[in-house]
């Protein structure tokens, strides 16, 4: 293991040469090449010592910033160990600095998310260099489980070689109950309804759409909005003209699952964050099957007066 020398060691050597040199008979010119040998190491010594308080400014200001943040903190080692955690992480955590520090990360989460906890969090950071928005539950001391998002950073050394992994955790109770709510409200409505990405791409549907388009849930989602009708480009410019104004609809063919056809409005809505960006699209979709029956009638029912 490699020794590190401190300055003050350097001036206790050079205390002990300048002490022993003094003893020594010696000419003039050796004496100014030592005198000048002494000074540069002198130089090098204050160097040294500027940059080791520098470097113990930056430590102590780092400590107290993660010490005193907020948000629950954590240092990782690349061993998958955490090494240190604020105070903010002990109280999310509901464990002490000593039970969180020299175990596995993985070891406070629930049973049967440790294998990607891991994953994600020391071996993904450190083949990409960070790791973010990852949601899992941490394991309490009394069996809770508690609902949180991981975000985590690789910290390099001047040459970029790998040290440790900065860690925060989020308690995301509140906003899990309220996506719980509005998925709910979702789940009820008696209507076709669907939730996409920005893109276009359903990530969530409910009963009432699956069963009108006659396909599951594991079939629907992920795919684009457009593939599941008979006018994809017709859709394709709704979608565009609902992120440019908030809300669009159009009429186009449903593709059901048996490879039948039914006449649908389908409306789009986005759902923006503070920020006004564009998180979800919500599509609904209606059957207008028999509105288009009852005008066939009514063509129909014309066509025979205008004949009598």
């Amino acid at each position: 293991m490699e020794r590190k020398i401190s300055s003050e060691e350097i001036e206790e050597d050079l205390a002990e040469l300048v002490g022993a040199l003094k003893t020594l008979k010696k000419s003039a010119s050796v004496e100014k090449v030592l005198n000048n040998i002494i000074a540069n190491v002198r130089f090098q010594t204050d160097e040294l010592q500027k940059r080791e308080e520098e470097l113990e400014k930056s430590r102590t200001y780092f400590q107290r910033f993660f010490n005193a943040s907020p948000t629950p903190l954590a240092l990782i080692g690349l061993d998958g160990k955490r090494m240190d955690c604020n105070p903010a992480m002990e109280r999310l955590a509901g464990r002490s600095k000593k039970e969180l520090t020299n175990v596995p990360v993985e070891a406070t989460y629930a049973k049967e998310e440790q294998p990607l906890v891991k994953k994600k969090l020391v071996d993904e950071t450190i083949e990409k260099g960070y790791m973010y928005g990852f949601e899992t539950y941490f394991m309490r001391p009394d069996g809770t489980r508690l609902p949180i998002v991981a975000n985590c950073s690789l910290l390099r050394g001047k040459d970029g070689e790998p040290l440790s992994i900065i860690y925060s955790a989020t308690d995301i109770t509140v906003l899990k109950d309220a996506r719980d709510y509005a998925q709910n409200i979702i789940y009820s409505v008696p209507n076709p309804m669907t939730i996409m990405s920005p893109d276009g791409v359903r990530t969530d549907a409910n009963p009432a759409c699956t069963e009108y388009f006659g396909r599951s849930k594991e079939v629907f989602i992920g795919i684009p909005l457009e593939k599941l009708y008979d006018n994809p480009k017709k859709v394709k410019e709704t979608l565009a003209e609902a992120k440019r104004k908030g809300v669009a609809c159009c009429e186009t063919n449903v593709i059901k699952g048996d490879g039948s056809k039914a006449p649908t409005i389908i409306c789009l809505s986005t759902v923006r964050n503070r920020e006004g960006n564009i998180i979800n699209i919500i599509g609904t979709a209606t059957d207008i099957t028999k509105l288009r029956k009852q005008e066939e009638e009514l063509e129909e029912s014309n066509r025979l007066c205008e004949n009598f």
